[in-house]
This record gives structure tokens, sequence and C-alpha cells, in this order.
């Protein structure tokens, strides 16, 4: 019937160390298959670790794609957008205000009292077409005219008058054919230039 087979007892160790050194050509052989072998599993290992790598960089990917698509985000980068727009344009009418308040500051403090001395001394019929002023100078130039020549002269006798001017220049007056008299006075601001 079955037959029975006998144990026989192996040392690895032992018949490690019985067996005969490896000759060069041996050692060649192995390193032929040891070498390459190596170069393998070095090469597998790298292409698992880019694999993985890949892997990870795709999740992380998706994972921003994901959040900039979410509609909370998008409304919310639509809403910053929108707040800078303002800003610019806040931040630009500032600018120009700003501009202005400067330009500003450089004309004369005029008040309503300081305008109903100017144009009460307008006499006679004379009407004032203009009031400018230069900062530079501080001379302001009023533009008139009169129905009669002796208007302006009384016009810049009266300017004298009010208070505010240091000095009234007049140099005359030009006339039309229709009996209007043009005239133009500088008049230097108290202080001069402000």
């Amino acid at each position: 019937m079955a037959k029975l087979l006998k144990s026989k007892n192996i040392n690895f160790y032992a018949s490690y160390y019985r067996k005969p050194p490896l000759t060069g050509e041996e050692i060649r052989k192995r390193a032929f298959i040891v070498i390459p072998s190596g170069l393998v599993a070095v090469l597998i290992l790298v292409s698992g670790v880019i694999y993985f790598q890949i892997l990870y960089d795709n999740y992380k990917l998706s994972e921003v794609k994901s959040y900039i698509n979410d509609p909370e985000v998008v409304s919310v980068y639509k809403d910053v957008q929108k707040s800078k727009s303002k800003y610019t344009t806040f931040k630009s009418e500032l600018n120009y205000l700003t501009n202005i308040k400067d330009m500003l500051e450089d004309y004369p403090q005029f008040t309503t009292e300081d305008f109903s001395k100017i144009y009460a001394a307008a006499s006679g019929g004379t009407v004032v077409q203009s009031i400018s002023y230069d900062g530079n100078s501080g001379v302001v130039t009023m533009v008139a005219e009169a129905p009669r020549m002796t208007y302006a002269a009384q016009t810049v006798a009266a300017l004298r008058t009010t208070g505010l001017f240091e000095d009234v220049q007049y140099a005359g007056y030009e006339s039309n054919n229709s009996g209007v008299y043009s005239f133009e006075a500088s008049c230097l601001m108290k202080g001069g230039a402000q």
C-alpha cells in the first residue's frame, strides 16, 4: 500500500559553509543576474513613486477645480470683483474731488457779501459780463458793459471803495456802433495771491 517516506534532517547553515568558494566565472554570472535585477527593482520603485505622485497631484487638482467651480465661491469672487470696481471708481472720484478742492483753495474766499459789493459797484446800468481770478498774481478781472462811458469810471471808483482790493487798474473802454461801452478792471486782492 502506501510507502512510508523517510525523513532526513538537513542543516542549511552547515551546508552553506561546506560549499566550495565561488569562482570568478560564477561571480560574473551571478553579477549579470543581480545587477539587472537590482536596476529593474529600482526602476519599478521609482515608477511607483512617480505614479503615486501623479495620482496625488490629480487628486489635489480635482479639489482645486471643484473649489473654483463651487457656485458659492464663484458668487463670492464676483462680489469681490464688484467691490474692487466700486473701490476703483470711488478712489478715482475721490482724487477728482481732491483736485477740485486743491484748485478751489487757490481761489480767493469770496463771500456772498463780497460779490454783492462788486455787483453794487456797477453803477447806472453797468452790466458785469464776467469775473475771473488769477491765483498766481492775485488779480480779479471784471469785464463789464455800460450804456455811457462815464459809468465805467464810476464803476472803477466804486470798486476801489469796496475794501476788497489793494489796487484797481482801469485801462479805458471800447465802444461799439450800438452805443455800448465795454471795459475791463483789474483788481489786486488785499494780501496779493491767496
